[in-house]
């Protein structure tokens, strides 16, 4: 099985300012699954930080009640938003490896565990502020997840990983594991 996804984002802001922020996500794979994504973004005009710029860092995937802000990039091993920029750019690959077929709930509860598996990922980002030079993140990482179905149909996907930086820019001195922790959409 595989799809792709392609998304984009324009923001115009009074303050002389537009952006364009946008990406692309291949998945393929039956028993054992890769995504590949790639994501940018791209202000032009007065910048004012926090407003009209991106960030990237962190584990900033899409919630069980909240979606992915467009302005913040995640690069997993690194805390959130540790670089801001008006350029950014990141790559994401990840294979899941099946581990467990559960397909179990508790007695009438309405929770019920699908299948376990081993997430592996290796996450990069770029960034290029109007001053001073480039800086690359680079972080990975395992985790292991399943889906979880709530109630009578309502799934999602409940994780729990480890990640590591591997590469950053002088000066940054973020050191790991980070730990993730997440109940969010499924995949």
């Amino acid at each position: 099985t595989q799809s792709l996804q392609i998304w984009g984002n324009l923001e115009l802001f009074t303050e002389g300012s537009q952006s364009l922020s946008g990406g692309v996500s291949f998945f393929y794979g039956d028993q054992i699954r890769t995504t590949l994504q790639l994501t940018a973004g791209r202000t032009w005009g007065e910048q004012i930080p926090g407003h009209t710029t991106f960030r990237i860092g962190g584990d900033l995937t899409e919630g069980y009640f909240t979606r992915r802000a467009p302005r913040l990039f995640p690069v997993r091993g690194f805390d959130s938003n540790v670089i801001e920029a008006p350029t950014v750019a990141t790559a994401t690959a990840e294979v899941y490896w099946p581990l467990a077929n559960l397909q179990r709930g508790y007695g009438t509860l309405p929770l019920f565990l699908h299948r376990l598996r081993l997430g592996t990922f290796v996450d990069a980002g770029y960034a290029k502020p109007d001053s001073g030079g480039d800086s690359y993140l680079v972080g990975a990482g395992l985790e292991l997840l399943t889906s979880v179905e709530v109630g009578w149909g309502g799934m999602s996907t409940f994780r729990i990983g480890v990640s590591w930086p591997l590469e950053q820019p002088d000066g940054l001195d973020q050191d790991g594991p980070v730990f993730i922790f997440q109940i969010g959409r499924p995949l």
